[in-house]
């Protein structure tokens, strides 16, 4: 078992260890912080019938009463509608501020359950066990909870941060093969952030984004978290140093809305954004030809093609000054300067953006 502490207001125990069950024994065992009465978990109709047995006996064994919601896949289950029946369900079970919610899946499942824990009853415990690639690398991590509004996405949120996150490599097994590039676009930029290293891995294994042995992935994965986990203890609140984990994420994020969140992917978008965010930074001059190259050649021997999917380079344009990070009619942006060194930029030229979009679409 490896284990990482993000350590802010509140702490966060970040497990990876394969096998959930030996996992969930490990996570609980003589902790007497862990006490409860009861314990609700969250997961989707996809992770259900593979999982969700298994972490209910789990939580059972602790002798806690569990109970349970299955929701719909997709980004559209990221809503209000959703939100509601959940606070309905936890009134139901009479949970209080001492019981624990259980986040079991995607990124979809652990923003939407990590927001109800948040806000119900102004907060109850939160335990993140992420089953996909992406998840584990980046949402179940950081305290980031939201749900999506009038088409923007995680427009409504807040930051809290789980007791324990509990990442198993072997349920990857079970993903379909297009989730996994997914997860790897969101590794790419934790790489490109603040290891240089885990890059350079990336681009010499040429059996990505094929699952590898478990002993690497466990060493990609950890690597990972441990980028986000040290640039979140810096800043939390994603009022400075937090801001460079949104590299890719200004375009991408805007990709996705455009597209009302169906045919496209948020890993897809992301990569796609990085691409395009690596040409805005090339052409203001922030960065160089040949780590741009490198990028959109990693990115694109993980599987990823650059285009905007229909989009208008007009509607991508407009929905970045909808973006968390704009500052009124400035664009902010996180542009890579070198390879392991994402820095934010306020005030980039609507032009140079514009350029690179139209570029895109042609």
């Amino acid at each position: 078992m490896r284990e990482i502490s993000l350590k802010v207001a509140a702490t966060s125990r970040i497990l990876i260890e394969s096998g959930l069950s030996r996992a969930l024994s490990g996570a609980f065992a003589g902790r007497e912080a862990f006490t409860a009465a009861a314990a609700f978990v969250v997961t989707d109709e996809n992770v259900s019938p593979l999982y969700l047995d298994r972490v209910a006996a789990g939580l059972q064994s602790m002798g806690w009463r569990v109970a349970s919601r299955t929701l719909p896949p997709g980004e559209q289950t990221k809503s209000f509608d959703s939100l509601l029946t959940l606070y309905k369900d936890f009134f139901d079970q009479k949970l209080d501020r001492s019981s624990i919610v259980v986040a079991l899946g995607g990124g979809v499942i652990g923003d939407l359950t990590g927001f109800a824990a948040a806000t119900y009853m102004r907060g109850t415990r939160l335990l993140q066990v992420p089953t996909t690639l992406l998840a584990q690398v980046d949402a179940a991590i950081g305290g980031k909870v939201a749900v999506n509004h009038l088409g923007i996405k995680n427009s409504i949120g807040t930051f809290y941060q789980p007791e324990l996150v509990i990442i198993d490599p072997e349920v990857l097994s079970t993903l379909p093969g297009s989730e996994l590039p997914n997860g790897f676009a969101e590794i790419s930029k934790a790489a490109l952030v603040a290891d240089k290293d885990l890059f350079e891995i990336l681009e010499k294994d040429d059996s990505l984004p094929a699952l590898p042995g478990h002993e690497m992935l466990e060493e990609i994965i950890y690597r990972a978290v441990a980028v986000k986990v040290n640039v979140v203890q810096q800043d939390e609140r994603e009022s400075g140093r937090r801001r460079v984990l949104n590299f890719g994420h200004t375009i991408g994020h805007a990709l996705e809305e455009s597209s009302a969140f169906e045919g496209l992917s948020h890993g897809e978008a992301v990569a796609v954004g990085m691409v395009l965010e690596t040409r805005l930074a090339r052409l203001l001059k922030v960065t160089d030809a040949q780590l741009a190259d490198r990028i959109e050649a990693l990115l694109a021997r993980l599987g990823f093609k650059v285009h905007l999917h229909g989009a208008s380079p007009e509607d991508i344009a407009r929905l970045t000054y909808l973006d968390k990070k704009a500052k009124g009619s400035r664009l902010v942006f996180a542009l890579p300067v070198k390879l392991g060194s994402v820095e934010v930029f306020e005030d980039v030229d609507p032009a140079a953006l514009r350029r690179v979009l139209e570029e895109a679409a042609s």
